[in-house]
C-alpha cells in the first residue's frame, strides 16, 4: 500500500538532555490542520519495520533531511535513535545524542522531538523514518504534538484540476494522468506529422495547423490541389480532436463510476455519450444517484418497473430503454469508494 508521510512533535524539558524521547502517542490522533485521523495500532510491528533497514534512525534540525536536503543544503544528524520500545503511552526512542546535539538541548536552543513516519491511505501508522530537533508545533494544546507541514497537498490540487473528487484513490487519479499524458503525446505527436506533411512549422498545434492552412489556400494558385490537401489534413484534424475528445470523456465517466454513479455496465455507451454532447450526458449523469455496492429498489418505485424517478429521467435523456436501464443496473458490480 502507497504511504503518505506526516510528522508529529513531542514536547520535552527545555534544557535536559532525554536518554529516552516520547515518538508516537498510543491510539488515534489527528492534526490541528485536519489531517488524520492517524493510528498507532501494532506498535511492535511498527519498531520492527523501523529498524529494519538500518538499526540507527538520525535526528536532524529543522526536518532539514526532507526539506533542506532536497536543496543541496546540509542535514546533518544531531542524534540517533538505537532502540525503540513499545509503552502504554505510545512508541518510545533511546538516543545516542551528539556533542553538537546535546549543546543544542542543554543550551535550550530547541524544546521538541518531531519524528516523521509513514502511513497508509487509511491513517494506519506504518513505519518511523527519522526524527528532528524542532520548535513549531501544529498541536501546542498536547503533549504530544504534530509538526506544521505546510506543503501543497498535491493530489488534492491534482484531482481538482482533474476534475476528480478530494477524496479520489491515488490509483485513480495516477490512472487519469496517464490518460491525460497519453492524449496530450498523441495529440501533439499527430499535429507534428500533420505540419511536416504540410511543410509547415511542427511546433504549430491544430488550431495553428487550420489557420495556416487556410492561409496558404487564399494565396495559392493551384486552388483544386490545396483544397484537396486541406480536406485531407482537416479530416487528420478532426480525428485529432477526437481522440481527445475520447480520451477526456474516458476520465469524466470513470470519475463518475469511482463516485458511485451505477453506469459501469454501459461505460462504452456513456463515454460515447459524453465524447458526442457533453452538456446531455453530466445531465443525465447529475440525476442518477450516487450509490455504494448494489443499488436497492425503493418500495413506492416497484410499481413502476423497479426504477426510481432519477432512472426513468436518465433513460429519456440518454434515449435508452427502462427494460434495458433497468437490466444493466442489476448486472453492475460493486462501486468501491
Amino acid at each position: 500500500m502507497k504511504t503518505l508521510r506526516a510528522s508529529l512533535f513531542t514536547a520535552i524539558t527545555p534544557g535536559q538532555v532525554p536518554e529516552w524521547i516520547h515518538l508516537m502517542p498510543a491510539g488515534e490522533f489527528r492534526t490541528s490542520d485536519k489531517r488524520g485521523p492517524f493510528r498507532l495500532g501494532d506498535a511492535m510491528a511498527v519498531i520492527a519495520a523501523s529498524l529494519a533497514a538500518g538499526g540507527m534512525l538520525a535526528i536532524d534540525q529543522d526536518h532539514a533531511t526532507d526539506l533542506a536536503a532536497k536543496r543541496g543544503e546540509a542535514a546533518p544528524a544531531r542524534g540517533w535513535i538505537v532502540e525503540l520500545d513499545a509503552r502504554a503511552d505510545g512508541v518510545w526512542g533511546r538516543v545516542e545524542w551528539t556533542e553538537t546535539g546535546r549543546a543544542l538541548l542543554s543550551d535550550r536552543a530547541y524544546r521538541g522531538i518531531s519524528p516523521v513516519f509513514t502511513h497508509s491511505a487509511g491513517g494506519d501508522v506504518r513505519q518511523i523514518l527519522r526524527a528532528a530537533l524542532t520548535n513549531d508545533p501544529a498541536l501546542p494544546q498536547l503533549t504530544t504534538l504534530m509538526h506544521r507541514d505546510d506543503d501543497m497537498d498535491w493530489k488534492k490540487e491534482l484531482a481538482a484540476l482533474l476534475g476528480m473528487k478530494a477524496d479520489a484513490s491515488d490509483e485513480d487519479v495516477m490512472a487519469a494522468v496517464k490518460r491525460t499524458a497519453k492524449a496530450a503525446a498523441d495529440e501533439k505527436a499527430t499535429a507534428a506529422r500533420i505540419a511536416k506533411a504540410a511543410g509547415l512549422d511542427e511546433a504549430l498545434d491544430a488550431d495553428g495547423l487550420v489557420t495556416a492552412l487556410a492561409s496558404r489556400q487564399a494565396q495559392s494558385t493551384d486552388v483544386d490541389k490545396l483544397r484537396g490537401t486541406v480536406s485531407d489534413l482537416t479530416i487528420e484534424i478532426a480525428s485529432l480532436k477526437a481522440v481527445g475528445s475520447k480520451a477526456e470523456a474516458e476520465r469524466v465517466v470513470d470519475a463518475e463510476i469511482v463516485a458511485g454513479k451505477p453506469i459501469k455496465a454501459q461505460r462504452d455507451v456513456w463515454v460515447q455519450l459524453m465524447a458526442s454532447d457533453p452538456d446531455k450526458a453530466k445531465a443525465a449523469l447529475a440525476a442518477l444517484p450516487s450509490i455504494k455496492g448494489d443499488a436497492l429498489v425503493r418500495e413506492q418505485d416497484k410499481g413502476s418497473g423497479g426504477l426510481t424517478a432519477e432512472e426513468r429521467k436518465v433513460c429519456a435523456l440518454v434515449g435508452v430503454s427502462e427494460e434495458k436501464f433497468l437490466a444493466s443496473r442489476q448486472s453492475a458490480v460493486t462501486v468501491e469508494i
